[in-house]
């Protein structure tokens, strides 16, 4: 069966703790955590906050461009907030609508 030269050295430095793994290895463990990052990226709230965190590295850098970022992140974060009150008052009809079906008549 063949094995990733990755997977040899991990093997080997298990049976042999007191021995440091190779200098590549944090690349790999990196790239598996940023396609974990990426994934959480995908949901909207996660993204829109941890925008939060460049927006003053923007401002120290290219106060136009980090301002634009700021207002483009407020204007998505309403919006988002908006449909998020349309969506929670649609589920409050279909659930009334639901009742109103299920109940028997004389």
């Amino acid at each position: 069966m063949a094995m990733s030269y990755g997977m040899e050295i991990a093997m080997d430095a298990n049976q042999r703790p007191s021995r440091h793994m190779p200098f590549f290895m944090p690349a790999q463990s990196m790239a598996a955590s940023a396609n974990a990052t990426t994934t959480i990226l995908k949901t909207d709230v996660i993204t829109s906050v941890s925008l939060f965190v460049l927006i003053p590295l923007l401002l120290l850098v290219t106060p136009v461009i980090g301002l634009v970022v700021l207002i483009s992140l407020l204007i998505s974060l309403l919006l988002m907030g908006l449909t998020g009150l349309i969506g929670l008052e649609s589920l409050v009809g279909r659930i009334v609508q639901l009742a109103t079906r299920n109940a028997q008549g004389d």
